[in-house]
């Protein structure tokens, strides 16, 4: 009989012990967890940037996964610390010609391209999307690769949205997003997420074997401590 018991309230511990995972939004992962890098390409860029207080873009190609993923082979050197964007990722760059790094005067964002990538969908046009009290870039993300026109573009070319899972979102910043965008492109609303809500938006492609294309759109938000230490400067 005690044995019994015994068995039953380990039982019991176990099953207390197990968590079942959410679903993942059908758009992007990233709407509900943000994606820790395994990529050391993609974190040696996330991290200049923060260290940098700049907010940029990131756009590759890389090679499509059997598990439905992206991954990339780009060769970079880890860059001093505390070295100015541009000059780090000419650094980190030196061994892979396919790496191209530039900073946008107007905007001051910074923009890094990877491999022979074929955007296309950042330049689709959304007519109207609008942003109420957004307190979370990668939601507002979300809501602007869920526009009409992007599911009309992708049916017609052969292009669909990955998912992925990582950590835990980041403690909410504060910020939100009031906008209205009008007749406005993929890249240029990413970018005016990026203005309230200073990160970098990642965009990532691959072809498979039947020539369709993979395509992820990630938003990494600064920490609030890299944004505090910004404001001080």
């Amino acid at each position: 009989m005690i044995r019994t018991v015994c068995l039953l309230l380990i039982i019991g511990v176990a099953l207390g012990c197990t968590k079942v995972s959410p679903p993942q939004n059908s758009v992007t992962g990233s709407t509900a967890q943000e994606q820790m890098p395994s990529s050391q390409f993609v974190a040696t860029v996330l991290r200049v940037l923060e260290e940098n207080h700049q907010s940029g873009s990131l756009v590759y190609r890389g090679r499509c996964t059997d598990s439905g993923g992206i991954t990339d082979s780009f060769r970079v050197t880890p860059p001093a610390h505390n070295a100015p964007s541009v000059e780090a990722f000419r650094q980190a760059f030196g061994n892979d010609p396919t790496l191209t790094v530039k900073k946008e005067d107007s905007s001051g964002m910074i923009r890094v391209v990877g491999g022979d990538v074929q955007p296309e969908l950042l330049g689709v046009t959304i007519h109207d999307v609008k942003f109420q009290e957004e307190n979370d870039p990668r939601e507002a993300t979300s809501k602007l690769l869920a526009s009409p026109e992007l599911k009309t573009y992708m049916q017609g070319h052969r292009t669909e949205f990955v998912t992925t899972s990582g950590g835990l979102v980041p403690p909410a910043s504060g910020r939100h997003l009031n906008a209205t965008l009008t007749d406005m492109t993929v890249s240029q609303s990413l970018d005016r997420i990026a203005q309230t809500f200073p990160g970098v938006w990642i965009y990532e492609e691959c072809i498979t074997g039947q020539g369709e294309k993979r395509v992820e759109i990630n938003f990494h938000e600064f920490s609030a401590a890299a944004s505090a230490n910004r404001q001080a400067e």
